[in-house]
């Protein structure tokens, strides 16, 4: 059983997958690293990596009426992280509305392990 949130607020992180302007080689932490990772895993899409095509997430929810992709994205990036970054979990997925009509940005909540 997951405690009360608001004793979950310390251990859980929240980011928004809407750039990825401040990568860094050699991040600092290994926080900043599974972050970094995390953001990398929620804003690529599958098969476009050349090197490792199957990091990212499905296209599938793209040209779908809202309330479609967002539950095929929500669906997407718990799986992605599940299976691509195994140091953290997904407690939630909200999306915050980017000022243009269909495009989402996802701010997912996660767990950090370690």
């Amino acid at each position: 059983r997951r405690p009360p949130r608001s004793t979950l607020f310390p251990y859980t992180t929240l980011f928004r997958s809407d750039t990825m302007d401040d990568i860094r080689i050699m991040p600092e932490t290994e926080r900043e690293d599974i972050l970094q990772c995390l953001k990398t895993v929620v804003t690529v899409r599958a098969q476009s990596c050349p090197m490792c095509r199957e990091i990212g997430t499905n296209s599938e929810p793209l040209h779908r009426r809202e309330n479609v992709a967002r539950a095929l994205l929500v669906r997407d990036i718990f799986v992605a992280i599940r299976d691509q970054e195994t140091r953290a979990t997904v407690s939630e997925v909200n999306f915050e509305e980017s000022g243009y009509m269909g495009i989402l940005i996802p701010v997912v909540e996660v767990e950090i392990d370690g």
